[in-house]
């Protein structure tokens, strides 16, 4: 038997290793209709169905054909060997204060939570609420108690459901128990971009990963480890998508003129995007990419009829650092915000990192 214990040692590292593959998770909004057929579904872990809004009673009104009219892309999903969870939303503090610091709204968003998985055959779930406020003692400790409470019914239902959470970087609202969420949920999806978003008063890169005066990557993962949340149990949404601002000069983020308008990485069809008809590679293509120096973030800069304008995205070069930093940190993997934007053109990157 003695000779056969190193064999097993080397077998449980092996297992460990395994265990511990980042995960891939990608958002694919209801919006973005079919494109889920152009994906490479063996890719993701979980496809996040985003999203469905809930209202200040706890209720979600509007449920975009779930789950009839998405029956193929669930089946698809599962026959490639992943999950699917739907992503339900709240994004304005007053209905996360209401539904969340009343037991009666938790309640109700408990019980349509569990009917539209069960319905659709999911996989679990996933909560968006996005807050950037500071939120009533009630609706804090509420929210961990949702968690708790839905986690413990997807189980009973089917033991390998999972709860995931959306948090933002920075909560410098304490609206959020971040170390009891995570002790709650299986895992944390928690905002790796915004970093200068649509009305911040200067341009610059959306998702950096050092640099900004902390508003990045390490200054966010430095705060998750401050509180004692395992980073295994963190995967970093990484955008697919960026900003262009009106700004006052050519220089790498200057001052914002107004509101900027989101941009995708590729061009896609005016069916599925109407209102955002900007892509970064045209504009890159255009006027030219730069890189910021400390980042090495994309940008582009030209001067309009009204002014000068400035663009921030990412792209394989920056997204590669991006994903060698969630290894080289021990992170629990990345999720893509949103599938679809690129044209499929950053998912090759994604699977020489993290590929199958």
């Amino acid at each position: 038997m003695r000779r056969f214990l190193p064999l097993l040692g080397v077998l449980a590292v092996l297992s460990s290793a395994v265990s511990a593959q980042p995960r891939v998770l990608g958002y694919h909004a209801w919006w973005m209709q079919d494109s889920w057929k152009d994906y490479d579904l063996e890719l993701y872990d979980k496809l996040l169905f985003f999203e469905f809004s809930v209202d200040g009673t706890g209720a979600v009104h509007e449920r975009h054909g779930w789950p009839d009219a998405w029956q193929p892309m669930i089946q698809a999903v599962h026959g490639a060997g992943g999950k699917v969870a739907p992503t339900f939303a709240i994004l304005d503090p007053v209905v996360f204060s209401s539904v969340l610091g009343s037991a009666d709204a938790r309640g109700r968003l408990e019980e349509t939570v569990m009917e539209m998985v069960r319905a659709g055959d999911a996989d679990g779930a996933h909560l968006n609420f996005e807050v950037f406020e500071a939120s009533t003692p009630a609706a804090r400790a509420g929210f961990t108690q949702l968690v708790r409470r839905l986690r413990a019914r997807l189980k009973d239902w089917r033991p390998d459901a999972e709860l995931t959470v959306f948090l933002p970087g920075f909560d410098h609202g304490e609206a959020y128990d971040e170390v009891a969420l995570a002790d709650a949920a299986d895992y944390l999806v928690v905002q790796g971009y915004d970093m200068h978003w649509l009305t911040a008063p200067t341009a610059g890169p959306v998702a950096p990963v050092r640099g900004w005066n902390g508003a990045s990557w390490e200054g966010i993962t430095a705060r998750y480890a401050a509180l004692g949340v395992d980073p295994a149990d963190i995967v970093m949404a990484v955008p697919y998508f960026g900003y262009e601002w009106p700004v006052t000069g050519p220089a790498s983020g200057a001052s914002t003129r107004g509101e900027g308008v989101p941009i995708t990485y590729a061009t896609v069809s005016p069916d599925l995007l109407p209102l955002i008809r900007i892509s970064a590679l045209d504009r890159g293509r255009t006027h030219g990419v730069m890189r910021d120096p400390t980042t090495d973030s994309p940008y582009y800069t030209y001067q309009g009829a009204d002014g000068w304008y400035q663009g921030w995205y990412e792209d394989d070069r920056s997204l590669d650092a991006k994903y060698r930093f969630v290894r080289e940190r021990g992170l629990g993997g990345v999720a893509v915000f949103l599938l679809g934007y690129d044209g499929g053109l950053l998912e090759p990157g994604l699977r020489r990192t993290f590929g199958r």
